[in-house]
């Protein structure tokens, strides 16, 4: 604009000054120039106006400046607060991030230490998620057991139902947690237990959102679990199922009619003894196997403990339970092969069954034993069905069984002593001792009743070496007497001879009372040989070769003795009283005891004849060159002081 009124001015005055010139009049500096200081004034005011429009402006852009600027240093501040945050927003969301590491890391190590297998399966994006001990404990990697389509391939149906149900249980009931065992099968085939604990997590609306579970190794621990269920439930030796397994079993049985077959292997115990118990073991385990054989389409067969087995069968007739019981002693004609050798051996059984003998389980198997106890004193390979008549006798063998142990320290027991005569000249050469028990509460009680429990619970073996110790006693008194060639006759149970110091107790008596060994006649019944042979004979000639007499007792009871009669180191042959009562029957018989007697002759052995009550039978054997004889027609068994009296009194 300045420009602008420069140029009018500028043009007003050249046009002045030309119209002045041309006029020839000289006009006043300020008439001349009044454009020039118009234009001035004008530009003046223009210019003042403007700067005062600019001044204006300015002041406003200042104020606009001003409120821009604390506008600006109000963001500047919030934007140094905010960056302050995000700095320790930053510092703890690094905080966090190095926390979370360490946790991933801790959680890694925790799982590895703690040898689980982690399974996670979502229930919405059907996805599965597996870490741990997987490649462990199954063979498998996570991946391929992904691939196997889960685990619904590698748990056994019946372990997998179960824990689908223990699932939905957890989810119905609202459980924290949930449990169980289940198997899965390995890479290599096998099974393997592990113990499971998981949780299902549940969305807003109660939906199944995630399965969380952790599973751990528990194959040794369930194997020793079994391990320890057979040992409480099964015979370690047979592997039958115990009296443990028996009573569980039948403890609530709802069986209508069962019989019980409770039986035992005659002479076990001289298997063991004689063979060792190595071998009898063995051949307990080929019995069971053969037993197992036949009762399998009968019942089910117990070990019932050491040499018993029990079955248990249930029936519809009587004559079913004897066919049971026959076709069990019929399995025993035939020998068994152990360690290549035949071994020969019987059964005796007890029978009882239900609800004829009784309504509870415990009562029928009290009977059973009772019924075989009786079968065992009638004889050997044979069963017995159960009677109520029995108890009286195992009443009275209780009553004899508790007083017995304590009757040799209260001195209840004595010895009577029975002359032996030499029907030569009619002279006692000999006694035998035959022990007696007067016991004060249950009377005077016979050796037939005592002998054999003592034998069973074996107290006969303190019992035997007091009476051979009285015995030496006594005979110690008879050679003080006078009376030097007599000896005294000893009976000897099988259970004594079989202990390890049978033959240093024999020795060591003899020795206490200064006797020699030839006046001591140790007798020992056929029976026993039959059943323990080997080891008898071994001691026997050991004994014999140190001076002591042997005597077979109660010859021709048994079955095979004439086998055995020739090997035997005995001096003495003692005919049982049965053949001796048979002399005054009919001639027919009488001719075997002629056979004993001649027999014995022929193998050099004095004979002693047991049981002679009669002149005729006195006449009989001395008739056929018998060595002695004792019985009732001279003498029954005496107390120590008539005992001395009678040796006096037959030498005058």
């Amino acid at each position: 604009m300045y420009l602008y009124f420069k140029l009018l001015s500028s043009s007003i005055i050249s046009l002045n000054n030309y119209f002045c010139t041309i006029k020839n009049i000289d006009l006043p500096f300020w008439l001349r120039n009044w454009a020039l200081i118009a234009a001035i004034l004008i530009i003046s005011i223009i210019s003042n106006f403007l700067i005062i429009i600019y001044s204006m402006k300015i002041v406003k852009m200042k104020k606009q400046l001003q409120k821009s600027n604390e506008e600006l240093t109000s963001l500047y501040q919030q934007i140094t607060a905010a960056d302050s945050q995000l700095k320790e927003q930053y510092e703890e969301l690094s905080a966090l991030e190095q926390h979370l590491r360490e946790n991933e890391e801790r959680y890694r190590l925790i799982v590895e230490a703690a040898n689980d297998a982690i399974y996670e399966y979502n229930y919405k994006t059907n996805t599965l998620n597996l870490y741990g001990k997987w490649k462990e404990l199954t063979g498998y990697k996570p991946d391929e057991i992904v691939l196997l389509g889960g685990f619904k391939n590698l748990i056994p149906p019946d372990d997998y139902s179960t824990l689908k149900n223990a699932i939905e249980n957890h989810i119905k009931d609202k459980t924290p947690c949930f449990t169980l065992q289940y198997r899965i099968k390995t890479k290599n085939g096998d099974y393997r237990y592990l113990m499971l604990r998981g949780v299902v997590l549940l969305d807003e609306e109660g939906e199944k959102k995630t399965l969380v579970s952790a599973s751990i190794d528990i194959d040794e621990l369930k194997k020793a679990q079994e391990n320890l269920h057979n040992l409480a439930y099964s015979d370690y030796l047979t592997k039958l199922p115990n009296r443990i397994a028996l009573c569980e079993d039948f403890e609530k049985t709802t069986l209508p009619k069962y019989a019980v077959f409770l039986f035992d292997i005659d002479n076990m115990k001289y298997i063991n003894d004689t063979m060792g118990h190595d071998f009898g073991d063995k051949f307990i385990i080929e019995l069971s196997k053969r037993f197992k054989s036949v009762s399998q389409n009968y019942g089910k067969l117990y070990s019932y403990g050491g040499d018993e087995f029990l079955l248990v069968a249930s029936f519809e007739a009587e004559n079913d339970i004897k066919a049971i019981a026959d076709s069990i002693i019929k399995s025993t004609h035939t020998p068994v092969v152990v360690q290549n050798r035949e071994i020969h051996f019987s059964v005796t059984m007890g029978i009882s069954y239900h609800p004829y003998h009784g309504y509870v389980f415990s009562q029928i198997l009290m009977n059973a034993d009772i019924a075989m106890y009786k079968a065992k004193m009638q004889g050997k390979g044979k069963y017995l069905f159960y009677n109520p008549s029995m108890h009286e006798g195992i009443i009275e063998r209780l009553k004899i069984e508790s007083h017995l142990q304590n009757a040799l320290t209260k001195n209840e027991f004595m010895l009577y002593f029975q002359p032996q005569y030499d029907l030569r000249n009619s002279k006692i050469t000999g006694f035998e001792s035959l022990i007696r028990w007067n016991s004060p509460e249950l009377g005077f009680i016979p050796p037939d009743k005592f002998i054999k429990i003592a034998e069973d619970n074996h107290f006969i073996i303190p019992l035997g070496k007091w009476v051979l110790e009285k015995s030496c006693e006594f005979i110690k008194k008879v050679h003080e007497m006078g009376y030097k060639d007599c000896i005294i006759s000893v009976n000897i149970s099988v259970v004594q001879i079989l202990e390890d110091d049978f033959t240093d107790i024999v020795v060591d008596a003899v020795k206490n009372y200064g006797i020699d060994p030839s006046y001591i006649e140790l007798e020992i019944t056929e029976s026993v040989l039959m059943e323990s042979f080997e080891i008898i004979i071994n001691k026997l000639n050991k004994l014999k070769n140190m001076g002591f007499k042997i005597a077979l007792d109660d010859f021709g009871q048994g079955y095979s003795s004439l086998s055995y009669l020739q090997a035997l180191p005995i001096n003495t042959l003692k005919i049982d009283k049965s053949f001796i009562d048979l002399i005054d029957a009919k001639k027919r018989k009488r001719s075997i005891t002629d056979y004993i007697v001649i027999l014995g002759r022929r193998l050099g052995l004095s004979i002693v004849a047991e049981g002679v009550e009669t002149q005729e039978q006195m006449n009989y054997l001395k008739k056929f060159k018998c060595n002695k004889i004792q019985g009732y027609y001279f003498s029954k068994p005496l107390p120590l002081e008539e005992a001395l009296k009678i040796i006096d009194k037959n030498k005058g």
